[in-house]
């Protein structure tokens, strides 16, 4: 009998140390500021923003060439693309029938995204918490 409650005893205390374990990783996540975009945007990250869709509608309007339809090439094949938004990053997968552009904001600590395909909408993410 005593060795079944030193084992639950250990097996709470293993199990609470698993938890702690957790909230640095938690603490982290807070600790890391506030998101970039949305509420309480700055002008900077506003301009930094509205230029990242810009850029997205960019090379969207390319993959078209007007058609709408393709057919759609790899971003190195674009002419005259102007490089991405400082802190953005920027993918694009294409067959001939379709495609997937994503342009990705590396200096906010919340993740902020955009992504397009060949339907044209431009949807805004960040990652599932």
């Amino acid at each position: 009998m005593q060795r079944m409650i030193v084992g639950g005893v250990v097996a709470l205390v293993v199990g609470l140390l698993g938890l702690s374990a957790l909230r640095p990783v938690v603490a982290q996540q807070q600790d890391q500021g506030a998101c970039l975009h949305g509420p309480g945007e700055t002008d900077v990250q506003k301009d930094r923003r509205v230029a990242a869709v810009a850029h997205m509608r960019t090379i969207t309007r390319a993959e078209f060439k007007g058609t709408g339809q393709g057919p759609f090439v790899p971003l190195d094949q674009i002419a005259g693309l102007s490089t991405p938004p400082s802190g953005f990053t920027v993918q694009l997968v294409a067959s001939p029938s379709e495609f997937l552009l994503s342009v990705k904001d590396t200096r906010d600590p919340c993740h902020f995204s955009l992504f397009t395909d060949q339907a044209g909408l431009i949807y805004i993410g960040q990652p599932l918490q």
